[in-house]
């Protein structure tokens, strides 16, 4: 199965999701078929956002990842991401988005 087909197939996974656990589930699946480590979900830092603990929603990294990189306020000075903003979820409650209907919605919207 080429890569096209196999992200094909895990978007359509993760839009039907209707629990955390069951999103979880494909991520790890993600996490296999691409060969990737780890997989997070967070919400958009914002400028005066000096940890992520708080920002991460789903994680296969283990806490104490988070918590080092807090302890360091590594936040404040990573210099890639602004460049990757658009990855990000929207925070719920912005005039950009609106809050999505149902679960599913917000999966679809975090992985285009």
């Amino acid at each position: 199965m080429i890569s096209a087909d196999r992200q094909s197939l895990l978007s359509g996974e993760i839009a039907s999701s209707q629990t955390r656990a069951q999103f979880m589930s494909v991520m790890g699946r993600v996490v296999g078929e691409f060969g990737l480590d780890h997989v997070t979900v967070m919400a958009a830092p914002s400028p005066s956002d000096i940890a992520i603990t708080p920002l991460v929603l789903e994680s296969t990294l283990p806490p104490q990842f988070a918590r080092e990189f807090d302890k360091h306020q590594f936040l404040r000075y990573c210099p890639i991401l602004p460049k990757f903003s658009n990855w990000f979820c929207r925070r719920r409650g912005t005039s950009e988005i609106p809050a999505p209907p149902r679960a599913s919605t917000a999966h679809r919207r975090c992985m285009t």
